[in-house]
């Protein structure tokens, strides 16, 4: 089990902000819907 206390808040919001960048590259069509995760993605990895 995962302590969530040892944890500051920021390191979790870069790792929901991964997940949420991560479904979407998963799920995009075209160049367009891969533009945004791919940003979301920088800022989360520049934040941890």
């Amino acid at each position: 089990m995962h302590d969530d206390t040892s944890e500051p808040k920021w390191g979790k919001r870069s790792r929901e902000l991964m997940a949420i960048a991560q479904n979407g590259l998963t799920y995009a069509e075209d160049y367009f819907d891969r533009e945004r995760p791919k940003d979301m993605l920088l800022e989360a990895y520049s934040a941890a």
